[in-house]
């Protein structure tokens, strides 16, 4: 999930990618929560959910919730991401097929170009 918290002290959101499942519900009061079902639809798939689709890298599907919110994330908190950026934050992400070649192939599109996600939120 992605977690979007108001820090006074810089004035804006802060975006950040977490592990729902280890995390307190107290911890996150105040917090506005976006899951995988707040990112695209069916009809309509957010782009990350596009660029896994047409690189084949969705396999058993058990990971790509986490690949899609880490990806997304990253999008909002940065409008400039590198590889290495893109390596380091879905290094959490475990899957039990997929081999992450076709995913990094998949998100290298969005090292290329600015980001416009943050300002849709």
């Amino acid at each position: 999930v992605m977690l979007s918290r108001w820090c006074p002290e810089r004035k804006k959101y802060e975006h950040k990618a977490v592990s729902s499942c280890s995390l307190a519900l107290a911890s996150v009061h105040r917090t506005n929560i976006t899951t995988v079902e707040g990112v695209g639809t069916l009809k309509k798939p957010h782009l990350i959910q596009q660029r896994l689709h047409e690189s084949h890298a969705v396999q058993c599907g058990y990971d790509t919730p986490g690949l899609v919110m880490t990806m997304f994330s990253l999008l909002v908190q940065y409008e400039n991401i590198s590889m290495q950026d893109l390596v380091r934050n879905l290094s959490g992400n475990l899957s039990r097929c997929n081999g992450y070649r076709a995913v990094l192939e998949a998100f290298k599109v969005f090292t290329t170009t600015p980001s416009k996600e943050r300002k849709y939120l």
